[in-house]
């Protein structure tokens, strides 16, 4: 019937031992070999999802670059998150050795470098529920001016680099940061720091539906335990769906790589 949706299981057909070797993957990774029909006429079939998958890394895309329309989102290195703290993730100090040489490069291309920081009024009047969700927040740890809230000493500041403060999770909400871009004619944004799963996916999220493409570092972001779900549990999730649907996720190399060719 016109418009009707169905999906047809090829997996019957597959008889070849490389063709069981890729059904065997592709099942291990929750899909079936399926083609998805609208009417009578294919759109994709599942198994092509997984191939480009397993072929970019777990990345559905491979963007261009452009320095010049490029803007690093260094998210949140604050000494609350990098170190001594409750809420600081383990890693935090070994991205910092690879954020402050990612900027590095990303300076001597001409992208640009912010530095974001989430920051609450000391008088509690911004808080809101996230102080009913994050007992170290009420207590003040992220109050703007106290030195847990503050920047961590071992991030690397250029001069000309934009430091952005912001009441909550995601750099958009409540910033300016949308003008600052928009303003440069930068279309793309690279994530890093801390943490990898909240303030770092926020911000990812936000940019991609706002039409911005997205580079995030798959070892360039940290997070901690939290709940039942590891550090690196949650680290590996993050990557899986942001790659699938919001952005590139690469490594720090690979980033660097990406921009000095590019420059």
């Amino acid at each position: 019937m016109q418009g009707s949706f169905d999906c047809v299981d090829d997996s019957q057909s597959e008889s070849s031992d490389s063709a069981q070797d890729d059904q065997a993957e592709q099942n291990r990774l929750g899909w079936g070999t399926r083609r998805c029909l609208i009417g009578h006429t294919p759109i994709i079939a599942r198994d092509e999802v997984v191939d480009i998958i397993l072929r970019t890394g777990g990345n559905m895309v491979d963007f261009d670059l452009a320095p010049s329309r490029t803007a690093l989102l260094n998210v949140d290195m604050q000494n609350c998150f990098v170190e001594n703290s409750p809420i600081a993730a383990p890693d935090g100090l070994t991205i910092l050795a690879r954020v402050n040489r990612l900027a590095a490069a990303c300076r001597e291309a001409g992208v640009l470098v912010i530095h974001t920081s989430i920051v609450l009024r000391p008088d509690g009047s911004n808080i809101g529920i996230f102080g009913e969700f994050s007992p170290p927040a009420k207590g003040g740890i992220l109050n703007k001016g106290t030195q847990s809230a503050a920047l961590h000493p071992g991030l690397v500041r250029g001069e000309r680099d934009i430091l952005l403060d912001k009441p909550r999770f995601g750099a958009f909400h409540g910033t300016d940061l949308e003008l600052i871009l928009r303003s440069r004619g930068i279309d793309s944004v690279i994530i890093s720091g801390v943490a990898t799963n909240i303030c770092c996916e926020t911000t990812a999220r936000e940019a991609a539906v706002r039409d911005f493409h997205v580079f995030f570092l798959s070892d360039g972001t940290a997070t901690a335990a939290m709940g039942n779900a590891s550090a690196e549990e949650l680290q590996k999730a993050t990557c899986a769906t942001l790659g699938f649907l919001f952005a590139q996720v690469l490594t720090v190399e690979e980033m660097i790589a990406k921009i000095e060719r590019a420059a």
